[in-house]
């Protein structure tokens, strides 16, 4: 059900990344030049009711897209993206704000990154900034996908992976409660070693030999991660698993590393997803370009069970299967012997949940 207290504002161009405060404040990062009508240059914040937080007043902000938003236990907020600049004073991909929006002068990461894919950003709780993307070198230093930055933004020189690090782009990396890293991308090695799309690291870069993956994944990447209470991995991205069991654009993987086949998804999605993450109950909630999941129909949003299944509709819908001429679209549980609902029901439309209220019943 939507939140009634919540009105979300509306953007003039795409918005690509959220976070939510210690105070419960959203901040969103993005394409977008205005927020609910007013100057906002690609970073936003808005209170808890979805009203724009004017004191937070970001009106040149950055040049280019803002991709990853991180919010600071103090206030304040790391960025990463496209930009090269923020308030038109130079900052190549990375830059931290303070509580208000404008520029944090105090954290300086010089010329910073050589390329134009930025991936991944984070913050260790001792303020260190970690960064990810595909690039070679940072602040004039060979660094390869992956590096650390102090907390005045000078390159963290003891984050040595110890060899060649990943192979390939870096498009997450997760802090672990144990202090670790969880890194995921387009990467099939870290330093020489098998790792196919994820890795886990101890905290000074070099790898973890007690996380080996055996999943199947292929066919290009993994974008996000979250864990669940125990500490199980559920992974999202591109990949699909060359046997046609899993992955199927998610999986779920043990503490080491090993797939947990227990991870009840079914077929999966039927393309990419995107985003994860995981609520209090362990519920998994997740977002991309799929239109079903598991054989029903979930336009670009579902919830799962704990244990990955879908749980049941609140009107206990059914599937009216592809075989039947549906493509995800649904009847009644009550009415299976009648022919599948109509409305909604055609070719290339796709019903989140159910059909429109005025089919319901009949």
């Amino acid at each position: 059900m939507r939140d009634a207290t919540f009105t979300p504002a509306v953007f003039n161009n795409a918005l690509v990344n959220l976070a939510v405060a210690s105070n419960g404040q959203v901040l969103a990062g993005g394409y977008f030049s205005t927020a609910a009508g007013q100057p906002r240059g690609r970073i936003a914040r808005f209170h808890t009711n979805g009203a724009l937080d004017t004191t937070f007043a970001v009106t040149n902000g950055a040049d280019l897209g803002v991709t990853e938003v991180v919010a600071l236990p103090d206030g304040k907020v790391l960025i990463g993206g496209d930009f090269t600049t923020f308030d038109g004073v130079t900052r190549r991909h990375v830059a931290r704000l303070n509580t208000n929006g404008t520029l944090d002068v105090t954290f300086d990461p010089a010329a910073s990154i050589d390329t134009d894919w930025f991936f991944a950003l984070n913050a260790q709780a001792d303020g260190k900034v970690l960064i990810g993307g595909s690039f070679g070198f940072v602040q004039g230093q060979p660094k390869q996908m992956l590096a650390r930055l102090h907390a005045d933004g000078a390159l963290d020189t003891t984050f040595n992976p110890g060899g060649s690090g990943p192979s390939s782009t870096v498009n997450f990396i997760n802090v672990l409660p144990d202090g670790k890293l969880l890194i995921g991308g387009w990467f099939e090695h870290y330093n020489g070693q098998p790792r196919k799309r994820i890795a886990r690291l101890f905290a000074d870069g070099t790898l973890d030999p007690g996380f080996v993956p055996n999943w199947d994944a292929t066919n290009s990447t993994t974008w996000k991660a979250a864990l669940q209470s125990d500490g199980k991995i559920i992974v999202v991205g591109w990949h699909t698993s060359r046997s046609g069991t899993q992955p199927n654009y998610i999986a779920r993987l043990h503490t080491n590393g090993q797939l947990d086949t227990t991870f009840q998804i079914g077929p999966g999605a039927n393309a990419a997803v995107n985003a994860v993450g995981v609520l209090p109950d362990d519920r998994v909630v997740i977002g991309g370009q799929f239109t079903i999941f598991n054989g029903f129909n979930r336009a670009r949003f579902a919830i799962l069970n704990p244990d990955g299944s879908l749980p049941d509709d609140p009107l206990n819908w059914v599937q009216w299967p592809a075989a039947s001429g549906g493509n995800g679209c649904r009847r009644h549980a009550r009415r299976r012997a009648r022919s599948p609902w109509r409305a909604g029901c055609r070719v290339g439309r796709h019903w989140p949940l159910f059909p429109p209220q005025s089919t319901r019943g009949r």
